[in-house]
């Protein structure tokens, strides 16, 4: 007998956009109005000046709260990010980096410090960014009515806390928005039976992502319309591809499509993505260029964009065997090298040798595309 299904998430990225636009022109306004007695460009250097400053600093404020008050609720470091200052843990090492914000600002990463999930409380991490926001905000502006009888320390302070607000409602929003922010987060972990799926998912991303431990094929749950028991799913398709059991692999990329209303856009990327690949390893070019053309058009980009590895491997053989394109090819042979210092070095080996594969593939099929400028590159 078969269960009927949960209703999907909606997903309400536009709608979260829409309104920290307003609020931002609230206060915009506001600002202004308050600032008129400075002259000339003095106000708009001014309102620029706490906008950015207070919305940096508070997303700075929200990243370390949800460290410190996961360390309390029992959870155990991985990575943070702080605009474009990134420290992780990569297998078992701490690393330092500089580069692109993960997120919109930035983000972190933990995992359960125990086996006995009893012991951890993942709603306390993640309204940590919450109550760091609530402390700095009163402190802060403690501080500077101590040391400026005037006010006028007072009022930045309070400018700037008002900005912050921009960042609980970015990050505590509890709608779906592409992916699971911590508003999202804690609503669905509410439900108590949520909580062992989440932390089972958060040691499968630290394990995948990271280099810490290995990925297990033995979380199994009972449904998949539910966002971190569908989420499961992915670790499961890299489990598989990383253990070369691609039967395996291409049927969890049919259950991922098939409860693709509960995954978040990138798992779905990735699920198209993997079933494509699969598909051009063994269909006719006419089947193959039928289901590419039969997909939403932003799943068809993932492959043939010079952002990812692994959509790369595909990106190729849909060059080879779907648009016959030898620019295609050329522009994704130039551009997979670069992206090996962005990957961490588990996923970079890994995926290296499927796109070794698809090379050799392309090489099979248009003998004449592999120039000898070419080989020299790779």
């Amino acid at each position: 007998m078969n269960r009927e299904r949960k209703k999907p998430y909606k997903n309400y990225t536009w709608f979260v956009l829409i309104v920290l636009l307003i609020v931002a022109f609230v206060i915009l306004k506001s600002l202004y109005e308050e600032n008129t007695h400075f002259s000339g460009n003095e106000s708009y250097y001014f309102i620029f000046g706490t906008i950015i400053g207070g919305f940096l600093g508070y997303s700075i404020i929200y990243q370390l709260g949800k460290l410190v008050f996961g360390l309390l609720s029992g959870m155990k470091f991985v990575s943070i990010s702080l605009l474009i200052f990134n420290i992780a843990k990569v297998q078992g090492e701490t690393k330092f980096s500089v580069g692109a914000p993960e997120g919109w600002l930035g983000n972190t990463h933990m995992i359960p410090g125990s086996e006995n999930y009893d012991k951890v409380k993942p709603i306390l991490y993640h309204f940590g960014g919450l109550f760091a926001y609530i402390i700095a905000a009163i402190g802060s502006s403690l501080i500077c009515l101590a040391l400026d009888s005037t006010r006028k320390l007072l009022f930045v302070a309070l400018v700037c806390a008002v900005i912050g607000l921009l960042v609980i409602l970015l990050n505590l929003m509890p709608l779906y928005s592409d992916g699971l922010n911590d508003g999202f987060t804690i609503r669905l972990l509410l439900e108590k039976e949520n909580k062992k799926p989440y932390l089972d998912n958060l040691l499968q991303y630290n394990a995948l992502h990271y280099g810490n431990g290995s990925l297990k094929e033995d979380y199994n749950y009972e449904r998949y319309d539910d966002a971190f028991q569908a989420a499961s799913l992915l670790y499961k398709y890299y489990f598989y591809m990383e253990n070369k059991e691609h039967r395996n692999a291409e049927k969890i990329c049919d259950m991922m499509i098939d409860y693709k209303d509960y995954l978040s856009f990138e798992a779905k990327q990735i699920a198209y993505n993997g079933k494509l690949y699969f598909m051009l390893l063994r269909e006719t070019d006419e089947v193959c260029y039928d289901y590419f053309y039969s997909i939403d058009k932003d799943f068809r980009k993932f492959p043939v964009s010079k952002d990812s590895l692994e959509g790369i491997k595909t990106g190729l053989l849909i060059a080879s065997k779907v648009e016959k394109s030898y620019d295609l090819y050329e522009y994704l042979v130039n551009a997979y090298p670069k992206l090996v210092d962005s990957y961490y070095p588990t996923k970079v080996k890994r995926e290296m040798e499927l796109i070794e594969k698809s090379l050799n593939i392309v090489a099979e099929q248009h003998p004449d595309w592999v120039s000898d400028d070419i080989l020299e590159e790779e």
